[in-house]
């Protein structure tokens, strides 16, 4: 039988108990200003991380149409909810609902914000479709579900949808469709960037927190618009005239520990206390939800100290300096609280070690028992702490299929 250390004991659940240990916990790993020089430095390492305000004010129809064709019809089938085939019909809606036709040689581009938190999709639809029969409770693997995009984010307009309810929008490190209603738009770039690149903010630490008088869920790494603080916060957030347009309004909202004005201080226990908030998290694929998948688990922690990582985790796994390769055994002694561990297809917070065993935090589907020649799968789907010597759903222990490590540091 495979020992196999999973659930972990409850006293592991506590930041302390990974921090105490650790001279360095509240050491500050890199000021304000080296996240900025690092942010910059993600842009020249992975194309899909882009500075939104360097882009062109017009796009042609070449790359547009090869952005919007970046997303393909499935070749397999594919199902609804209910577990109906999805027909050739349902696809070639799709198709024609992208509007490629009405595409210029050259297309000006507009600006928005979001409003909300959205969805980027692959088409411009709502369906959920499936690549399974089984969609229990668990399964919200929606497939054309690309990623979530927070609330006040900017981003770019490039397309209209043909019944004009998406836009086809490409944000600091995604491209993908979303509806019209959410996003307040303008021509006006220096309203936009403005807004976003305020330098009197806060930012969301909880988990989740909604706005008092408008009932918008801002989850963690919401960067909101400060105008003053006095008894409570006095806030700037963005919102659509009746014909779609950006206009801002004005609210207060409560101090309360669940914010902070401007980034959390880049700490190995920040770190630690930021991903724990998500413990038991349920698995949300693509953030259509409220929750979290693996890579924007990671991408969220590192948000409220102000980094801008990129959305995949193949592509996260490219934006350090300082990464180590699973080539060498000793690799793992080399990690310490915050690194990221990378496998195909999946992204882990290294945590520390205890009693010879190192752990990680991630959010994660199946692990497996082993007896003999047979497998048993058990699904999890939520954020949890496991070693990571856990056998994944082959029943290989995880840190046989790491590949590499970064390190986030000046």
């Amino acid at each position: 039988m495979n020992e196999i250390n999973f659930p972990v004991p409850e006293y592991m659940n506590s930041s302390c108990f990974w921090t105490d240990k650790l001279l360095n916990a509240e050491e500050i790993i890199m000021s304000v200003n080296d996240i900025k020089r690092f942010n910059i430095k993600i842009t020249e390492k992975v194309p899909t991380v882009k500075n939104l305000e360097d882009i062109s004010e017009n796009i042609s129809k070449e790359i547009l149409t090869n952005y919007i064709n970046s997303y393909k019809i499935p070749v397999k089938n594919m199902y609804s909810l209910k577990g109906e085939l999805i027909t050739k019909d349902f696809y070639d809606k799709l198709i024609f609902n992208r509007n490629i036709k009405s595409l210029q040689n050259s297309n000006k581009i507009k600006y928005g914000l979001t409003v909300k938190k959205v969805s980027l999709r692959s088409f411009p639809d709502e369906t959920p479709i499936f690549s399974s029969l089984e969609h229990s409770e668990i399964n919200n693997m929606d497939r054309f579900q690309q990623t979530g995009c927070f609330p006040f984010e900017p981003l770019i307009i490039l397309h209209e949808s043909t019944d004009s309810k998406w836009f086809f929008v490409e944000t600091y490190n995604y491209r993908g469709w979303t509806k019209q209603e959410n996003i307040a738009v303008t021509e006006d770039k220096k309203q936009v960037f403005d807004y976003a690149n305020c330098e009197e903010f806060l930012m969301v630490i909880a988990k989740n927190i909604k706005l008092n008088t408008e009932e918008i869920l801002c989850s963690m790494g919401t960067k909101i618009y400060l105008q003053k603080s006095t008894d409570n916060y006095q806030i700037k957030i963005p919102s659509r005239t009746r014909e779609g347009n950006l206009k801002f309004i004005t609210t207060q909202l409560e101090k309360s520990p669940s914010i902070m004005e401007g980034y959390l201080p880049f700490t190995r226990l920040n770190i630690i206390n930021q991903g724990l908030k998500f413990l038991d998290d349920k698995y949300d694929w693509g953030d259509r939800f409220s929750g979290k998948d693996c890579s924007s688990f990671i991408l969220t922690i590192y948000k409220t100290f102000g980094f801008r990582l990129p959305r995949d985790a193949d592509e996260q796994e490219l934006c350090s300096d300082y990464s180590l390769k699973f080539n060498d055994p000793n690799t793992l002694n080399s990690l310490e609280l915050g690194d990221i561990l990378f496998m195909e297809g999946h992204v882990m917070l290294y945590i520390g070690e205890y009693k010879g065993t190192h752990y990680m935090l991630h959010n994660f589907a199946y692990y497996s028992e082993k007896t003999n020649n047979t497998i048993t799968i058990h699904p999890v789907y939520k954020v949890s702490i496991t070693p990571v010597t856990l056998l994944n759903f082959e029943g290989i222990p995880f840190t046989n299929k790491f590949t590499s490590a970064i390190k986030l540091r000046k």
